[in-house]
């Protein structure tokens, strides 16, 4: 055998060997998965959450040799550094400033084959996709899941119309986009005008409104998938800033001059002598040969008065 030869078959020789070193490898990694306890997480804002994934390999009985990252995921492809542990040091030169003081690992949790996250104060821009990586000497693997934070619906009345006609609108932001019925008080389901945009933090924020009149006592509920509002018709319906400033004003012109009033009536009488205290009194008359009892109201005039009876003038004693 030529030395040529001999040198091709030790290189097939190499090529077989890394072949066979990388399939092992591969075949290793195959064999350590990282599951999940659960896909989607909802809480409420200012809540607590703990997500995890679990390594199906034998736990480790110590921290060091393992590395454990969790990352955001923006739909659009933006990555934010939730928490980053690496033999069992915390990495928190890269962690993303939103998540500073609020996200921790559950360390204890990790030598039972667990990568627990907890995320402390949440807030609506905390919604979205979250991955779970983690590596250890025997592979590295991780799994996706969904958190959905959600908050108090926004709801407020519009006017729509002279008739009376007013909008009740909802509006609610989270991830990921919700579904919305309206129902009223006979649970009857209406059909919403709706719109959805998307923020700055990739959340969907969703607007839905329905028209309704106002001479019909009842209620609306909006419900989106994490949380309902009801609004109340017409108990709900404020009184606008308009008519509360033409009411004001009315009330401040209105009040003084009905004093006024009164005052110059008083000051009208006491100048004529009659302060307006009638004296109720009984009369006896002889009209004729027929003695008539007759019931009058006395006030102090400084006229004289007359009484008429059947059409004859009798003066006031």
């Amino acid at each position: 055998m030529s030395q040529v030869t001999l040198l091709l078959c030790l290189q097939r020789t190499n090529v077989i060997v890394f072949h066979l070193k990388l399939f092992y490898v591969l075949f290793l990694a195959g064999l350590f998965t990282v599951e999940l306890d659960k896909s989607t997480y909802k809480s409420e804002v200012k809540g607590d959450v703990v997500m995890g994934c679990s390594f199906q390999t034998p736990p480790p009985t110590a921290l060091s040799g393992i590395t454990v990252r969790w990352h955001w995921i923006a739909p659009g492809g933006d990555v934010r550094e939730v928490y980053h542990m690496d033999n069992a040091g915390e990495q928190l030169a890269t962690q993303h400033p939103d998540y500073r003081g609020r996200a921790r690992l559950l360390t204890d949790e990790i030598k039972q084959g667990w990568a627990k996250l907890q995320i402390s104060n949440l807030r609506i821009s905390d919604s979205g996709k979250y991955q779970c990586f983690v590596q250890t000497e025997a592979g590295a693997d991780y799994k996706t899941l969904t958190l959905s934070v959600f908050g108090d619906i926004d709801k407020r009345i519009v006017k729509v119309s002279e008739r009376g006609d007013v909008g009740l609108i909802c509006q609610s932001e989270g991830y990921p986009q919700p579904e919305v019925t309206w129902h009223n008080g006979d649970h009857f389901e209406m059909k919403p005008f709706t719109t959805t945009e998307i923020t700055v933090d990739q959340l969907f924020r969703v607007t839905t409104q329905i028209n309704v009149t106002t001479m019909d006592k009842n209620n609306y509920t909006c419900n989106f998938t994490n949380k309902s509002a009801t609004i109340q018709i017409p108990d709900d319906i404020p009184l606008s800033t308009g008519k509360k400033t033409a009411l004001i004003v009315t009330l401040c012109i209105a009040l003084p001059l009905v004093g006024i009033i009164l005052i110059f009536v008083v000051y009208k009488c006491q100048q004529k002598g009659n302060i307006l205290t009638p004296i109720e009194n009984t009369l006896t008359l002889i009209y004729g040969f027929q003695e008539r009892t007759v019931d009058i109201a006395i006030s102090n005039f400084k006229s004289k008065y007359y009484i008429f009876l059947n059409g004859q003038k009798s003066k006031s004693p």
